[in-house]
């Protein structure tokens, strides 16, 4: 997926075809585990394959909240939209907020406690839910998760 702070967005895809473009439509666009382009032009309610469910909750999720939408829903979506399997969860859910140049992240499905990372400062932060603030910078090879889940109890 590719965004840009004017709202502009996309889902490049491989396929046996070579490359497939999916652009945004109705102010938002949504990507789980299958090829979006398969289901261009029909309606979210249609779309079939892994991670379907997910791609629908949160589809009507953000459909109908779209007027009035900020981080904190975005992160209410993605926590109805999780995978909750055993054998694949959702490890990483982001926000990203262009005009800041901020992203927003959970992990491992832990929504009570948000992480920053400052595309500016080149940082990762805090930002809720934690009880000590935390800031590290980034170095060239960015940081793991399992670096931050020690922070996160």
């Amino acid at each position: 997926m590719f965004a840009d702070k004017n709202g502009n967005a996309i889902i490049l895809e491989r396929s046996e075809n070579g490359n497939e473009i999916s652009n945004i439509k109705d102010n938002f666009i949504v990507m789980t585990n299958f090829p979006v382009y398969e289901f261009a032009g029909k309606p979210y309610s249609k779309v079939m394959g892994f991670g379907e469910d997910r791609y629908k909750i949160a589809y009507k999720e953000i459909n109908s909240q779209k007027k009035n939408f900020d981080i904190m829903q975005g992160f209410n979506v993605l926590e109805k939209a999780k995978n909750t399997s055993s054998q694949n969860p959702t490890v990483c859910s982001m926000i990203f907020e262009p005009n800041e140049l901020n992203i927003y992240i959970v992990l491992f499905g832990k929504f009570d406690k948000i992480w920053k990372i400052s595309i500016l400062n080149n940082s990762i932060e805090t930002y809720k839910g934690f009880n000590e603030q935390y800031k590290f910078k980034l170095g060239s090879k960015g940081m793991l998760s399992s670096q931050l889940e020690q922070y996160m109890n």
